[in-house]
């Protein structure tokens, strides 16, 4: 998704008290919501600098999205 795009439907999200989820769908299918799980598991087997990168990015758009993108992660992680 555009960040442009994103930040409009995020604006509208936020105005009708909203869940996001044209995002979490579009962070899904893009890999965002398992860059941190090994490829074995059928991962993205990123990096701790790309997370901290692709969550810096998604919180200057829309920090209600890196945070779900956060929690969604960490919970992945946590088991």
């Amino acid at each position: 998704m555009h960040s442009a795009n994103l930040l409009k439907t995020s604006l509208n999200a936020d105005a009708k008290a909203e869940f996001p989820t044209q995002h979490v769908k579009a962070l899904a299918e893009l890999g965002f919501l398992g860059m941190l799980v090994d490829t074995r598991y059928d991962g993205g087997g990123m990096d701790t600098v790309s997370y901290v990168l692709a969550m810096e990015r998604s919180r200057r758009i829309d920090s209600s999205v890196s945070v779900i993108m956060s929690l969604t992660i960490l919970g992945m992680l946590w088991n």
